[in-house]
């Protein structure tokens, strides 16, 4: 499976917080390099190919608020990422810059 280089920002940022985190929350850790307005969509487009999985409202702390989507990473999707981290450094051997 082929990952775009924000799909695998979002899976890199899932994996290492070990935490579900909302969209907000992934586009802040970021850098900027994830804008606001298209994180969702690529959030969307990445559960749909089962790299991803949300539930709405799991661990809001006020009750007040209207529940949040919360995304984390599926076993596909760490496979995903980890195979395709592996083809950039046969790359990187293959093609040293």
């Amino acid at each position: 499976m082929t990952l775009s280089e924000k799909e695998r920002l979002i899976l890199m940022i899932l994996i290492v917080s070990e935490q579900e985190l909302g969209g907000l929350e992934i586009a802040e850790s970021s850098g900027n390099m994830l804008k606001r307005g298209l994180i969702y969509l690529t959030l969307s487009q990445m559960e749909e190919k089962g790299l991803i999985k949300s539930e709405f409202g799991r661990g809001q702390s006020d009750p007040s608020l209207l529940p949040r989507r919360r995304y984390h990473v599926t076993r596909l999707g760490e496979r995903a990422y980890n195979t395709t981290g592996s083809q950039r450094s046969i790359l990187n051997v293959l093609r040293p810059a």
